[in-house]
C-alpha cells in the first residue's frame, strides 16, 4: 500500500523578490530545504503505525529465536539427565547381577561342599563295611554257620505263620539253606517269651 504523505492546507508564501533581513534574497526556504511550517509535529500517523509493527515484528522475532534456543537448551539438558539416570540404572543392575551372580557361584559352592561330604561319607561307610567283613570272615566257621541256620529253623517253626519253607541240603554237614520266598531278608530268631 503506497504512503501518501499530507501537506497542510496552508498557502505557501512564494518569494516576492523582496529582501529579508538575514541576509537572503528571493525568497528561497531556510537551510535545510524544507519549509518548517509544512511538516506536521511528531510524523504522520501511518508512518508511526509502520514503525510500531516493525518494532513488534522484531521483537516477536528476537522472542520467537529467544524461546527456540531455550527449547533447544532444555531438550539438550533433558536428554543430558537422561543419559545420566540410564547410566546410573545400569550400573544399578550391573550390582545387581554380580550381587546374584556371587550370590549363585555360593549356593554352587556349597552344592559341591555336601556333594563332596556325602561322598566321603559314603567312602567312610564303604571302608567301615569292607574291615566288618574282614573281621567276620576271618572268624567265620562252619559250626557257627550251623548254629545261626538252626536257630532260623526254630524261628520259622515257632513264628506261627503258615510259611512255604524250601529246605535244600547243602555242605558235607547236611546243613539245609533256607528261604522263605515272601520275605527273603526276614529270618530272625523269635524272642523267648
Amino acid at each position: 500500500m503506497p504512503v501518501r504523505e499530507s501537506t497542510p492546507k496552508q498557502k505557501k508564501a512564494v518569494g516576492s523578490g523582496a529582501q529579508r533581513s538575514d541576509g537572503d534574497a528571493g525568497g528561497t526556504p531556510p537551510a535545510g530545504g524544507a519549509d518548517s511550517s509544512a511538516s506536521e509535529p511528531g510524523g504522520s500517523p501511518i508512518a508511526k503505525k509502520v514503525v510500531r509493527w516493525g518494532l513488534a515484528a522484531i521483537v516477536t522475532v528476537v522472542v520467537i529465536v529467544g524461546v527456540g534456543i531455550g527449547l533447544s537448551a532444555g531438550v539438550k539438558a533433558y536428554s543430558r539427565a537422561e543419559q545420566r539416570a540410564d547410566a546410573r540404572n545400569n550400573v544399578t543392575l550391573t550390582h545387581i547381577e554380580v550381587a546374584r551372580a556371587q550370590q549363585q557361584a555360593d549356593i554352587t559352592r556349597a552344592q559341591i561342599a555336601a556333594t563332596q561330604a556325602d561322598a566321603d561319607k559314603r567312602f567312610a561307610e564303604a571302608v567301615g563295611i569292607r574291615r566288618a567283613q574282614n573281621e567276620i570272615s576271618s572268624t567265620l566257621t562252619g559250626n557257627y554257620l550251623q548254629y545261626e541256620a538252626i536257630q532260623a529253623q526254630k524261628a520259622v517253626a515257632t513264628s506261627g505263620r503258615n510259611n512255604t519253607l524250601i529246605y535244600v541240603p547243602s555242605g558235607p554237614n547236611g546243613v539245609p539253606l533256607t528261604q522263605d520266598p515272601q520275605n527273603v531278608n526276614q529270618l530272625r530268631p523269635v524272642p523267648a517269651r
